[in-house]
């Protein structure tokens, strides 16, 4: 399945991944990312709007930039901060059935987003 072509702005993008209650961590590196990956604007706010529906109502999200430190790569994440007494193995199966219906999708954009959990930090606020 090839990505599904939609005329949206990164600006508009990013504002709709915000509405889904999504922070937006180094929104200027994103935009960068985006602007090198185009065809991943539109794919963004569909797995924002589809997240919370497969994870825990209490959780935070947030859309950020990873750099790996040993190599030059870097993707987005959607990083899922769980409460400590969640069931994180619950929500990481629904993380994988999550990522599963976009994959197809993400095999043919020219960059990546992961979602992944952190539950070592802080709740975003």
């Amino acid at each position: 399945m090839q990505p599904k072509t939609r005329h949206m702005s990164i600006n508009d993008s990013l504002h709709a991944v915000q509405r889904d209650g999504i922070a937006l961590q180094d929104s200027d590196a994103i935009r960068r990312y985006l602007q090198q990956h185009p065809d991943m604007i539109g794919l963004l706010p569909r797995m924002s709007a589809a997240a919370p529906g497969f994870i825990d109502s209490r959780a935070a999200l947030s859309l950020e930039m990873y750099h790996d430190p040993e190599i030059a790569d870097e993707y987005l994440t959607f990083l899922v901060r769980l409460p400590k007494d969640a069931d994180a193995s619950h929500v990481s199966d629904n993380i994988q059935t999550l990522l599963h219906s976009f994959a197809e999708e993400l095999t043919y954009t020219s960059g990546w987003l992961i979602i992944t959990l952190d539950m070592k930090s802080a709740p975003l606020i």
